[in-house]
């Protein structure tokens, strides 16, 4: 009888057991399914958007639970040579090389080198003018990486126009000249403003403390650091190959170049590639989910302020339902990078592509949201954005039609800037007539706007109508007696005509 029982009892085990053998299995299963659902559902969603938006080159790497899901190259380097795309092709990333400056400052920081709440004239000294000094005693280092210095976003002598790549670097002596001439804003040391020039500033006190150069810090303390080979300003004969070629995000044809940025090299220079900055983030959701302590060089949002979203050294955090999101993103007329990850989930998203636009933030939002099981609401699209499309192919009057059949639906938004920069856009693609009615079109939406009378009385100017030219900076002053530009340019009218 005993032999009986026990022979039950093992039957019972075993048949438990291949029970629990099967369940493990189906849980099994239904994971595996998951992730492949979520990587289908990825594929298809990047794909869609690079065919929508005609993307050269973009490469994307995503994180989930812990686990790197996803590192690929989608495209071609060059529209000429057609070599593909993969998770090593190098991407100059433009502010995105924030987070990396903040690194390498906390870095100096914890060497003693650098002391965040002094003045930055303790580090400039006698670099500086008197009355320079005088103007900038009280900002500090902190000011400077949070983007609370009062300093404008470009530096005062910037002659480069957007859409033109930055050939000439940035030299030791025109950043002294600018803090020499530079005028900040009341709410300096107060307010956020973003600046580029203030994070210039930081890489050139890095160097002055550290006596290296920006592109050997990069080196020191996140290259060799965290195993990134591919990330650095200076690139070797080998990465040059490796390098995507980037298009304006204007005319996707059309070929720009990488930006040589020389003392802004801190504010946008790096360039780096996906399988690096995978590594990266992983290094940073770990720091982040261990709480280590604040002096941590990957710890780069510590809580300055209260607000739900606030900008750290060279990071953003934005707090949301479940979690929080942490990130930075770059745009430099060809090159485009977006940066987000969440450590509440382990989960986040990079996207480096080789011709920028409002669609890197757009998808990474939708890629985050998904990741983190949040609802992804639908952004309202440009109006500028459509008509410029429809023009860049047709014309204006295909334009305006479109206009008038979709100005009143809700999953469009019209800004006035917008509009403007559309006509500026064809002026580049050399369609001066579209160009024109745009210009004289957006005067008619935002009649009571001196900007906008300011820039069709440029493109009069410009196909040397000097008549209506005149007439229209003269009503551009009227609406902002302000117009420095537009008093200007009267007179430049007047001297041509006399």
């Amino acid at each position: 009888m005993r032999k009986i029982i026990l022979l039950v009892f093992a039957i019972f085990l075993y048949s438990n057991c291949q029970s629990y053998q099967k369940l493990e299995t189906q849980k099994t299963k239904v994971s595996n399914n998951s992730k492949e659902n979520l990587i289908q559902w990825i594929n298809n969603k990047v794909d869609s958007v690079v065919q929508k938006n005609n993307i050269p080159a973009l490469s994307i790497g995503v994180i989930k639970d812990g686990t790197i899901i996803m590192k690929k190259g989608i495209g071609i380097l060059n529209r000429s040579t057609k070599q593909p795309t993969t998770e090593n092709t190098i991407y100059q990333i433009a502010s995105d090389t924030k987070k990396m400056t903040g690194v390498v400052v906390k870095n100096l920081v914890n060497e003693n080198k650098l002391e965040l709440d002094k003045p930055i004239i303790h580090y400039l000294g006698s670099l500086l003018k008197d009355e320079a000094k005088g103007k900038l005693k009280n900002i500090t280092l902190r000011h400077l990486l949070l983007h609370k210095s009062g300093l404008p976003y470009r530096q005062p002598t910037m002659t480069r126009k957007d859409g033109e790549p930055m050939l000439i670097p940035y030299s030791e002596k025109l950043l002294l000249k600018d803090l020499d001439i530079v005028e900040l804003k009341p709410e300096s040391g107060t307010k956020f403003g973003y600046s580029n020039f203030g994070y210039a500033i930081v890489g050139y006190i890095c160097e002055i403390v550290s006596k290296k150069n920006f592109a050997e810090l990069i080196q020191q303390y996140i290259s060799k650091a965290y195993d990134m080979p591919n990330t650095t300003i200076i690139l070797t004969n080998k990465q040059k190959e490796l390098l995507a070629t980037p298009y304006l995000k204007e005319n996707r044809n059309k070929e720009t170049s990488a930006f040589n940025m020389g003392k802004l090299s801190s504010a946008g220079g790096v360039y780096s590639t996906i399988n690096d900055l995978t590594k990266l983030m992983m290094f940073q959701i770990n720091v982040y989910n261990e709480k280590v302590v604040s002096s941590h060089p990957l710890i780069l949002t510590e809580n300055f302020d209260n607000d739900k979203y606030f900008y750290g050294f060279g990071l953003a955090r934005k707090s949301f339902d479940k979690g929080t999101k942490y990130g930075h993103g770059g745009d430099m007329d060809g090159f485009a990078s977006d940066y987000a990850f969440s450590p509440e989930f382990k989960s986040g998203v990079i996207i480096l592509t080789s011709s920028g636009g409002k669609w890197v933030g757009e998808l990474q939002k939708e890629l985050f949201a998904k990741l983190t099981n949040q609802k992804y609401i639908l952004p309202k699209k440009s109006i500028a954005q459509e008509i410029y499309n429809i023009i860049s192919i047709k014309d204006f009057k295909e334009g305006k039609k479109w206009f008038k059949q979709h100005k009143k639906s809700k999953k469009f938004y019209l800004k006035e800037q917008e509009m403007n920069n559309v006509g500026y856009a064809l002026l580049k693609l050399d369609k001066v007539d579209d160009a024109l009615e745009i210009f004289k079109f957006n005067t008619k939406l935002f009649p009571n706007s001196a900007n906008v009378y300011n820039s069709l009385a440029e493109c009069y100017f410009k196909i040397g109508n000097k008549e209506l030219a005149l007439s229209n900076y003269k009503k551009s002053l009227e609406l902002n007696p302000k117009n420095s530009n537009a008093k200007k340019q009267i007179d430049k009218v007047l001297m041509d005509k006399n």
